[in-house]
């Protein structure tokens, strides 16, 4: 089911005053398991709750990075006995070091 559709129901059962359990296992019984869960309804009701009945996409991605590509890869390339965790302090990269990816 198309994801606009859906958010009508949750917004019907959030009037109707249905609680977050009882929409998620009525729509998931109707249209399949797995089509919501609680947490979404649960983060729609909160919207709801403030007074928040747009059922559009809120605009997403990703925070601009605060990191000069060109500057880190020019730093990988001229000490590469420097440890990845070292470059990851220094530069306050994650854990995950998702920000090297491309660069090696």
């Amino acid at each position: 089911m198309e994801k606009s559709k859906i958010r009508v129901i949750y917004e019907y059962e959030f009037r109707r005053g249905t609680t977050v359990s009882e929409t998620a296992r009525n729509i998931n019984a109707v249209f399949g398991e797995g089509s919501t869960t609680k947490a979404t309804v649960g983060n729609w009701f909160i919207n709801f709750r403030d007074g928040d009945f747009s059922l559009a996409n809120e605009p997403r991605g990703r925070p601009k990075t605060k990191v000069d590509n060109d500057h880190l890869r020019a730093v990988v390339e001229s000490d590469p006995s420097q440890s990845t965790p070292i470059q990851r302090f220094q530069y306050c990269i994650d854990a995950n070091g998702h920000h090297f990816e491309h660069l090696l």
